[in-house]
């Protein structure tokens, strides 16, 4: 996934400008588009980039590897829902409202047990 940058915004740094602006559509962007960084959920470097958790702790072995069984069980289950829709993964929204709706309850069940887990 990338996230290029608003012209407006990189002004300021008076870099040249390669192309039009996808964001705020006046003018050219002066950045490209660059990957977003990104950290291993299980790393312990997920503590260095967390603007929100002003103490985070590191997890041990034991729960890193439940993280990792909890996102793989939510990923099986919505996968599963995939195949009823009769859709590749890669469909992020679904027609069926309650496909929809029982996918969404995953991620939230999802998020909230590594919640858990990671308090």
């Amino acid at each position: 996934m990338t996230q290029p940058a608003c012209s407006r915004r990189s002004a300021l740094v008076g870099l040249p400008a390669p192309r039009h602006c996808t964001i705020c559509g006046l003018g050219p962007c002066r950045y490209p588009e660059t990957p977003m960084a990104t950290v291993e959920s299980t790393s312990d470097e997920r503590t260095a980039n967390n603007g929100v958790r002003h103490q985070s702790r590191l997890l041990t072995e034991d729960e890193k590897a439940l993280v990792t069984r909890i996102k793989d069980a939510g990923a099986t289950f919505i996968q599963l829902i995939h195949e009823i829709a009769e859709v590749p993964p890669s469909v992020e929204k679904l027609d069926d409202r309650d496909l929809e709706l029982a996918r969404t309850h995953v991620e939230d069940a999802v998020m909230r047990a590594v919640r858990a887990v990671t308090a």
